[in-house]
């Protein structure tokens, strides 16, 4: 396996290889350093020789954590392959006498730019809800909280974090204008623009208060619920009657079939609310 050294402020990022595997098995047999990972506290050096072999399966990289000056190993990190392309899952454990020094923050902001340097689009992160530290750590990189898995056993279940690197949403525009009958424009003012059918507006692309990008959609307000309660991503309209209108952050905590439905959803509620007349004028 070749051997690689990268480097954040304080600590080297080395190839994880099996030589580290009596280090490794110092923390993962240390039930403290185990309890929010996914792996019970190892017993022997066998189980360690194997998650460093798992964490570098495929695509996967394995990181022995070192700090910079010194060379003392202090964790591991690891960009694991995922199920989903594109998409790396992340994992940290580190000694706990480095607990509390702003460590997995630093080596969060450290894989961000890593993995965009490589080309891979998303970063997920699976988080005990519990375990409050790290989860903090990852909002302040920018991590979006997609989902909480129930799992038995587990107070608050399990929390998916993630980080979108690369999403590209250049096909809306193509997309709503595509419909029969749609018009659009660009209102200045409030930088948004506008998709109506019948001269009613039923999408509108902007952006929110926070400066990030979403799109303002027409939805049935039983749905919207739904919706907001299964994404964080979706959120009550803004600037709109949050009753009837979500938006939807384009960050890729939504799944573009998702927002394709719901695109295609508000066209045709605000398409039906037009006089019959016109409807056919429309759809020819």
């Amino acid at each position: 396996m070749e051997h690689y050294e990268l480097f954040s402020a304080r600590f080297a990022f080395c190839s994880l290889r099996q030589e580290d595997a009596q280090d490794v098995y110092a923390l993962t047999g240390n039930a403290q350093v185990a309890r929010y990972m996914a792996f019970s506290a190892h017993t022997d050096l066998e189980q360690a020789r194997a998650l460093i072999e798992q964490y570098n399966a495929g695509a996967g990289q394995g990181f022995a954590l070192r700090e910079r000056e010194g060379g003392d190993f202090i964790g591991v990190f690891a960009l694991k392959e995922a199920k989903v392309p594109g998409r790396r899952d992340i994992s940290i454990f580190l000694a706990p006498s480095w607990w509390g020094k702003g460590c997995a923050g630093e080596v969060f902001a450290w894989a961000i730019g890593y993995a965009a340097r490589a080309g891979i689009a998303q970063l997920a992160a699976h988080v005990a809800a519990g375990n409050t530290a790290s989860r903090r750590a990852l909002e302040r990189n920018g991590f979006i909280l997609h989902e909480v898995l129930p799992i038995e056993g587990l107070a608050g279940g399990l929390c998916v974090y993630l980080r979108i690197l690369a999403a590209d949403y250049t096909w809306i525009p193509d997309y709503l204008k595509a419909k029969k009958g749609v018009t659009w424009d660009f209102k200045v003012e409030w930088q948004w623009e506008r998709y109506k059918i019948g001269e009613k507006l039923f999408a509108a692309l902007c952006k929110n208060k926070a400066g990030q990008p979403i799109v303002s959609l027409k939805c049935e307000p039983e749905v919207s619920l739904l919706l907001q309660g299964e994404y964080p991503g979706i959120q009550p309209g803004y600037y709109c009657d949050k009753k009837h209108w979500i938006s939807i952050r384009l960050d890729g905590s939504v799944p573009d079939t998702v927002i394709k439905q719901r695109l295609d959803t508000a066209y045709t509620l605000v398409l039906h609310k037009l006089p019959k007349k016109r409807q056919e004028q429309i759809l020819g």
